[in-house]
């Protein structure tokens, strides 16, 4: 599933509403929040194996995608690799990545 960093993944498209992405993924999803003080209810689609979190107005602000997706972004995907090529090939694409033990993140490519 291809990420555009900070504007889509696959289909779906930040900004959003939960009636498009649940028009685009033919799923009925689990609704449920994700911080118990969240105002807005966040989309879990369990066969598509995606994570959607929408802001104030109702609309898209991110998704996730659970181990189940195949995430690439360009042109690599990270999940069919070890953890540490992953990060060194994240490091190429954002040399300000931030290294966490168990996970990386890249405001650059947008994870």
């Amino acid at each position: 599933m291809e990420i555009i960093p900070y504007t889509s993944v696959g289909s779906l498209k930040l900004h959003m509403t939960s009636e498009e992405i649940a028009a685009q993924l033919k799923e009925e999803p689990k609704r449920f929040r994700k911080h118990d003080d969240d105002m807005m209810l966040s989309d879990h689609y369990v066969e598509a194996g995606i994570l959607v979190y929408y802001k104030a107005d109702g609309k898209c602000d991110s998704i996730e995608l659970t181990d189940q997706r195949d995430p690439v972004i360009e042109g690599i995907h990270f999940m069919k690799m070890p953890s540490i090529k992953a990060k060194k090939l994240l490091l190429q694409l954002d040399e300000e990545m931030i290294d966490l033990e168990d996970m990386a993140f890249s405001k650059k490519s947008g994870n």
